[in-house]
């Protein structure tokens, strides 16, 4: 994807959303969600229950195991080498790799927020009418609504992998969906994107701003890993026909 130069300039107010797979969007098509009224909604009353857990994790301080139940607005917090899956209401699936630390805000049916600090993390999203998630971090926001994404915030350790440029701050990927770039708070796409076998971006820090990258490569995730996340939700399968096994 690129942005001009003005683009560039104002990208940290933007957002990014992703819709669900082969629904490609030209710039300032309406979108069946307002996305404005979601970025400014409040996401509560929803929980989200631990589906696995490898390592060690846990949640305001208090270790996690496999069964618990997690609230909104709890600081979630998973280890170095750590995997903890999170099973929302919807159907929806989180896989978080360790060291990571985020919180999450969830309505009772599905939807909501996660504000990730750093770390990784792994989306399965259902396409459900009026239904999305939003996770945000300090450099920029994926709005996810029937897709399967990716998305890794660098700690003050870096990235850790040398195909990733100096400067970058956190890395996101498409795995399987399109994705949308909101100015803030509108909720009309200014710019579209979408894959249907990975497609990541870089965000790299500038002295004017910050620049997405294109970037030609898969990192913390595979398909082999979107598959076991796929196949251990008790609650529904996510198409599955695009992964390469």
């Amino acid at each position: 994807m690129v942005l001009t130069r003005r683009q560039i300039l104002e990208f940290g107010s933007y957002g990014f959303l992703v819709l669900g797979a082969g629904t490609l969007l030209p710039p300032g098509t309406a979108l069946g969600l307002e996305w404005g009224e979601w970025l400014g909604k409040k996401h509560q009353g929803g929980t989200a229950k631990v589906l696995s857990l490898k390592g060690m994790a846990q949640a305001d301080q208090k270790p996690l195991e496999v069964g618990r139940t997690v609230a909104g607005g709890q600081k979630i917090e998973v280890a170095s080498g750590g995997e903890l899956v999170l099973l929302l209401p919807d159907a929806a699936s989180f896989k978080i790799t360790g060291p990571a630390a985020l919180t999450l805000e969830v309505e009772p049916e599905g939807g909501g927020l996660v504000n990730l600090v750093f770390g990784g993390i792994l989306g399965v999203i259902p396409k459900l009418k009026n239904r999305a998630y939003m996770i945000q971090s300090a450099s920029a926001t994926l709005g996810i609504k029937g897709t399967v994404f990716y998305k890794e915030v660098f700690g003050p350790q870096g990235s850790g992998d040398a195909r990733v440029p100096a400067g970058a701050l956190e890395y996101f990927c498409i795995c399987n969906g399109s994705l949308d770039v909101l100015s803030q708070g509108q909720d009309r796409p200014i710019l579209s994107d979408h894959a249907e076998h990975h497609h990541a971006h870089v965000v790299v820090a500038k002295a004017d701003g910050v620049e997405l990258v294109p970037a030609g490569f898969v990192k913390g995730h595979d398909d082999a890993g979107i598959h076991q996340v796929i196949e251990a939700n008790p609650l529904g399968k996510h198409d599955q026909s695009w992964l390469q096994l």
